[in-house]
């Protein structure tokens, strides 16, 4: 659960996110796998399921570790049912995004969002930042 006086509630406030403080903490990794699921097919979709199941987590407390909450947020965008459980049931997409969170990990990365950017990488930061910082990283992503 979140502080009053946590820096995530007070960034989320900053720019209209209202945390639920009494919200629990679930796996995510099948949202992961659902999100690179869509990604394949949609990327401008899957943006969409990542607001929707944002909200769902971190506002609203909803279990996105759940199939039946899956299905229903992923049907909103109008992804199938059985997308989610193709999706859900891909033991290798699931097994790329162990991967993935490990080489963040070993970056030292332990919250979210997290951003890397340049062709090598190198441009990394986390958490809720500033409108001009994020366009600072960007500008020096595009030069790199």
């Amino acid at each position: 659960m979140l502080s009053p006086d946590s820096h995530l509630k007070r960034a989320g406030e900053a720019v209209g996110i209202h945390f639920n403080m009494d919200r629990k903490m679930y796996p995510t990794i099948r949202a992961h796998a659902l999100l690179e699921h869509v990604k394949k097919q949609d990327n401008e979709k899957s943006n969409q399921l990542m607001e929707l199941l944002y909200d769902q987590y971190f506002v609203k407390g909803a279990n996105i570790n759940d199939e039946a909450t899956l299905v229903s947020v992923a049907g909103e965008i109008g992804v199938s049912s059985e997308d989610v459980h193709t999706a859900l049931s891909n033991k290798e997409g699931r097994d790329d995004i162990v991967r993935k969170d490990m080489s963040v990990k070993q970056r030292g990365v332990s919250g979210v969002p997290f951003f890397i950017l340049g062709d090598d990488e190198d441009i990394t930061f986390s958490g809720a930042q500033p409108a001009e910082f994020i366009a600072q990283k960007l500008k020096e992503a595009a030069s790199s």
